[in-house]
């Protein structure tokens, strides 16, 4: 699979988030222009604090080239990430059980996600 470039980019438009659009930031250096443009600088680096976060994580990391498998990138660039990333196969799995097409609630990742990070819930 290719990265979907204008998927990506509409998306972007669209949602922003500032967690996913740092990903793409970083593993699509043709987007990162607009990344910085919809974010600024400020904002890049930071992590999904909640399940639409992740979700939007998620589904940009779908849409690009072996996407998953390079969210260590992601955190060599910003080192917030590397909790996250080390955890991010187990957060998919939780986020692939609980969200369904009738809900959209994640309290399980949603958990998890705080635990890693290091706050309460």
């Amino acid at each position: 699979m290719k990265t979907d470039i204008a998927g990506l980019r509409k998306m972007i438009l669209k949602e922003q988030g500032l967690s996913g659009v740092t990903i793409v930031s970083v593993l699509v250096p043709k987007l990162r222009d607009l990344c910085l443009g919809c974010c600024g600088s400020f904002g890049l680096g930071s992590t999904p604090v909640d399940a639409d976060d992740f979700d939007r994580c998620y589904r940009y990391l779908k849409m690009i080239h072996n996407g998953p498998s390079r969210i260590n990138i992601v955190a060599k660039k910003y080192p917030q990430w590397s909790k996250m990333a080390k955890h991010w196969d187990e957060l998919s799995a939780l986020y692939e059980k609980e969200i369904t097409n009738t809900s959209r609630r994640a309290p399980k990742l949603y958990k998890r996600m705080q635990e890693i990070r290091g706050t309460n819930a």
